[in-house]
Parts: C-alpha cells; sequence; structure tokens
C-alpha cells in the first residue's frame, strides 16, 4: 500500500513538475510575443538616435564657443593661428585654396606663364624676405644651384637669368623641384611646426572634453534625472529602455552604464581615435559598427544595450499595462 500511495505521488509531483515547465514555456512565449510587439521599428529608433546626437552636437557646440572665446586665447591658440596664417600669406610659396586653406602653386601651374613666373618668382621672394631663409643663406644657395645646372648664368646686374635657347620644358622640372625643396624648407620652420602643435592639440584635447562633457550631461544626468530614463528624443516620441528580462524600467545603475558606454562608443573612442590616427575618418568607425549590431542583432540591441542587459520598446507597452500585467500575473516578479 505504501509503495502504491509512493508511485501515486510521484505521478502527483512528475505532473506538476510537466505541469510548471509547460506554464513557464507559455510565459516565456507569451514574453518573447510582447516583446517583439513592444518593439520600435529600427527606423524609429535610428531616427531617435540621429535627434539626440543633433541635439547632443547643439550643446557640444555652445560649449565649444565657451571654450574658444575663455580658455583658447590663454592657451595661445589665436595668436598661433594667426600666425600660421601670416606664415602662408607672407612666403609667397602658396595660393588661397578654392575650399579654404592654402594650395601648392604647382596644383595652379599657369601654362600662360614661365616657369621662372610660376616658381622663380615665389622661390625668390620667400628666400630674400624671410628672417630664417637670409640666416641659412638660402638665396645664394637656390642660385648657386640654377647656375650648376647650366642652363642659368649671371647678367651684368649680377642677376642669375635663363640662357638664351633654353626652352621652358627644360628648365620647369628643375624649378619644379626648386620649388618642392622651398615648400619643405617652409614645413621645417620649428616655430610654424610649434604653432601647428599648439593648434592641434588644443582642437583636439577641446572637442573631446566638450564632446564627453555635452554627451554625459544629455546622456546620463538627464536620463537619470527622468524616472524611465528617457533622453530628450526617446521622450519625444515615446520609447524607454527596459531589463530586457523583465521588460521592467532600468534601474538608475544599469540605465547609467547603458549610457556610459554609449557615450564612449560615440564620442570618446571616435576622438581618441581621430587623435591617435591622425585622420578624422577614423572616428566614424566605433559608431558605424554599434549601428550595424544594433540593425542586425535579434531584438535591435546595440553594445550599450547589451552591456546593461537593456532592450528598447514603445513606452506604452510599459506604462500602461500590457506587458507588465502579464508578467505580474505570470509571477515576473519573483
Amino acid at each position: 500500500m505504501n509503495k502504491k500511495k509512493q508511485a501515486t505521488l510521484s505521478g502527483i509531483e512528475q505532473m506538476d513538475a510537466q505541469q510548471r515547465k509547460l506554464q513557464a514555456e507559455k510565459k516565456r512565449e507569451e514574453l518573447n510575443d510582447k516583446k517583439e510587439r513592444a518593439r520600435p521599428p529600427l527606423l524609429k529608433r535610428v531616427g531617435i538616435g540621429f535627434i539626440d546626437l543633433l541635439i547632443a552636437g547643439i550643446m557640444a557646440f555652445g560649449f565649444f564657443m565657451l571654450s574658444y572665446v575663455t580658455i583658447f586665447p590663454s592657451v595661445g591658440y589665436q595668436s598661433s593661428a594667426q600666425y600660421v596664417i601670416d606664415s602662408y600669406e607672407k612666403s609667397h610659396l602658396f595660393v588661397s585654396g578654392t575650399t579654404g586653406g592654402y594650395d601648392k602653386i604647382s596644383k595652379h601651374y599657369d601654362e600662360h606663364k614661365t616657369p621662372e613666373e610660376n616658381y622663380d618668382v615665389p622661390i625668390s621672394y620667400y628666400y630674400k624676405n624671410t628672417t630664417r631663409a637670409i640666416s641659412d643663406n638660402k638665396y645664394e644657395e637656390y642660385t648657386t644651384k640654377k647656375l650648376n645646372t647650366g642652363y642659368y648664368e649671371l647678367n651684368a646686374e649680377n642677376i642669375c637669368v635663363r640662357k638664351e635657347g633654353v626652352s621652358n620644358a627644360t628648365v620647369k622640372p628643375i624649378l619644379e623641384q626648386e620649388y618642392e625643396n622651398a615648400v619643405s624648407y617652409f614645413y621645417k620652420n620649428p616655430d610654424l611646426i610649434k604653432a601647428d602643435k599648439t593648434l592641434s592639440m588644443t582642437m583636439s584635447l577641446t572637442l573631446l572634453i566638450v564632446a564627453t562633457l555635452s554627451s554625459t550631461i544629455f546622456y546620463i544626468l538627464v536620463p537619470l534625472a527622468d524616472k524611465k530614463n528617457r533622453t530628450f528624443g526617446y521622450m519625444i516620441f515615446k520609447i524607454m529602455p527596459v531589463d530586457n528580462k523583465t521588460l521592467k524600467p532600468l534601474n538608475k545603475k544599469k540605465a547609467a552604464l547603458r549610457n556610459f558606454v554609449f557615450i564612449v562608443i560615440s564620442f570618446i573612442s571616435p576622438f581618441t581615435l581621430s587623435f591617435l590616427v591622425g585622420n578624422f575618418a577614423f572616428s566614424f568607425i566605433p559608431f558605424f559598427i554599434n549601428s550595424a549590431i544594433l540593425s542586425f542583432s535579434t531584438n535591435n540591441t546595440g553594445l550599450h544595450d547589451m552591456a546593461a542587459g537593456a532592450n528598447v520598446i514603445n513606452e506604452s507597452y510599459s506604462t500602461a499595462f500590457d506587458t507588465l500585467d502579464v508578467i505580474k500575473s505570470q509571477g515576473g516578479d519573483q
């Protein structure tokens, strides 16, 4: 009799275990279904991301302009910038570029002029009127090089001129090379190098600090001040980050972690990478990698979502009832 009771009890326990398993599977299916329906379209989330970046960018620009008028003068940024501009202008070795900045004369070579008019005149002016070049006897060195080619001679006024009968095609590559030498000498100016370094370091560090400060305010302080951990873009389009397992609002610790990882991916690592590599194009790599993961992951979660165990859903599915009521009714609070 005892054996029969034990067998019966064992059977009941097995049935209860199977029933609990079925209920758990049903609960998971219903929760996954709710997650799927609650998830905003990827395009909507990407659009919100760009809106947030735009607002954060406007904030960063404001901080940058404030830095420009308060901090930049004290580190010599403006004076260094003016020195660089004056160096280009006064050298006569460059021409104003069509898109700003300065281009080498060789890029705008005028075929209607002689090689001397294109190259010799600016080279001679630079060597004769620059303190450093005068000190290094660059004009005398340049004149000697021309005479040594055999295509130039000194006239009655002791001026180096092209010999009669020597063609433009003959002297053009010679003067072109001497022009490149003059440009190389120009860029080796220690004062110019120092000024360029001041500009580069000041700009890079300021952009990094400004981006970090503005993104911290926008992506951490603003969401932490909101009970649903939303940025302005999330508020406008009524979506919110939630715990991936329960669909409940993230706790503040996870919300801060999620947004910190986003800041590292979207702001700190791009500026750092650009600074280390020396090419701004590389700064977009971390952002594109995260965007690709966001686009192709099962739940459209980026690295910052994964780090915090988060998901993003339409706000209505969290605040009102549908998803949370289902979770609660199925013991999701345990």
